[in-house]
């Protein structure tokens, strides 16, 4: 059962580098293509039948779009800070927003990125993980600028009304500190008919705050729940 991991905003592979379960499975870096919809369908087409996603933030909400879309390539999911999608009014809002940021990463990378790590999702990082997360880092402006434009929150579907629509093992994971995110999960599982949540000692960058502990809920949901 192959295991496919999806990175978050910005970062590529490496941002896994730290987790046991992710040792010799396989990564796809997200490239937007023309659309949120066209990007899905190249991912999916990148995915085996049978395996298990495994995504982090805009990996996960890209993970949850492939499973509605080809519900039979999967068997199980595991969304690790992911979001399902805004209403329409709140999307609109979230796309100038969005656009806003990605004129800054092509104007001034450095004081966008900073920006961005101040966010109070976020907690401050160990010079372990910040070394983890500068070396995730996707070194081309265009392709962060285009996840912000085409694959940021304002631009995806509304999934949330698609989550009992699911017929395949949900693990929903967040952090203890990302109270947003702890809630949206509480919310989700409610919907989806075969799913859990558990939550671990971190805001929302888990895989870099308790790799451990990520590490061994993803083997527990492969060699348990599916």
């Amino acid at each position: 059962m192959s295991r496919i991991f999806l990175p978050g905003f910005a970062l590529h592979s490496a941002m896994y580098s730290r987790l046991d379960a992710a040792q010799d499975a396989s990564c796809i870096d997200i490239i937007p293509a023309q659309s949120w919809g066209a990007t899905i369908e190249n991912i999916s087409d990148s995915i085996e039948t049978g395996s298990i996603a495994i995504g982090y933030s805009l990996g996960g909400r890209v993970a949850l779009g492939a499973a509605l879309l080809h519900p039979d390539k999967f068997s199980g999911l595991i969304l690790i800070s992911a979001h399902a999608g805004l209403t329409d009014t709140q999307s609109e809002q979230r796309r100038i927003r969005d656009e806003i940021r990605a004129q800054e990463v092509l104007g001034n990378r450095e004081e966008m990125l900073k920006k961005f790590d101040t966010n109070e999702l976020f907690d401050p990082l160990d010079a372990n993980e910040r070394s983890v997360l500068e070396s995730s880092r996707i070194p081309d402006n265009q392709i962060l600028a285009d996840q912000l434009r085409i694959l940021g929150l304002g631009s995806m579907p509304h999934y949330e009304e698609r989550l009992s629509e699911l017929r395949i093992p949900v693990l929903y994971i967040t952090g203890v500190r990302d109270v947003r995110y702890c809630s949206l999960a509480m919310r989700y599982k409610k919907q989806t008919p075969f799913s859990h949540h558990r939550v671990v000692d971190a805001a929302h960058r888990v895989p870099f705050a308790t790799p451990r502990i990520l590490s061994l809920y993803i083997e527990w949901f492969a060699n348990n729940v599916l």
